[in-house]
């Protein structure tokens, strides 16, 4: 069963209709519709709100276990989103401290992708080493 379906399902079981449940979750009604129908995906944070307005335990159960392999990707997604959010907030942070911490970030943020893996491994190399703890 896909999301949408799942999505339809629960809010019908939960005697909802397309206004109410998008009122409760702060969408439009048309953007619910497209939901329900599988035109869009929600973002994690509206899954969210469906979820709890649905009484639904986790996001998880809005995609069932035929899509699990969807669920996974979305979940990456969001991790990967979330971790470099939150380092470029306390890259600022830290930066404004002039703490080595917040220079590390910040020279870490003005690399590349092949940069940031190259002083990544270096910082691995020297707490591997065990001469700098």
């Amino acid at each position: 069963m896909k999301l949408g379906e799942n999505i339809r399902r629960y809010r019908q079981e939960a005697g909802l209709s397309l206004r109410e449940l998008a009122d409760m979750v702060d969408v439009t009604y048309s953007t619910l519709s497209h939901y329900e129908n599988g035109h869009t995906v929600p973002r994690y944070d509206t899954l969210k709100r469906l979820a709890r307005a649905l009484g639904v335990d986790s996001v998880y159960y809005l995609y069932g276990d035929e899509d699990q392999d969807e669920y996974d990707r979305m979940m990456r997604e969001r991790n990967e989103q979330i971790t470099l959010e939150q380092l470029r907030i306390a890259a600022k942070h830290l930066a404004t401290l002039e703490k080595p911490e917040g220079r590390l970030l910040d020279a870490f943020f003005a690399l590349n992708e092949e940069g940031q893996k190259k002083l990544l491994d270096y910082a691995e190399d020297l707490v591997a080493s065990g001469r700098y703890e």
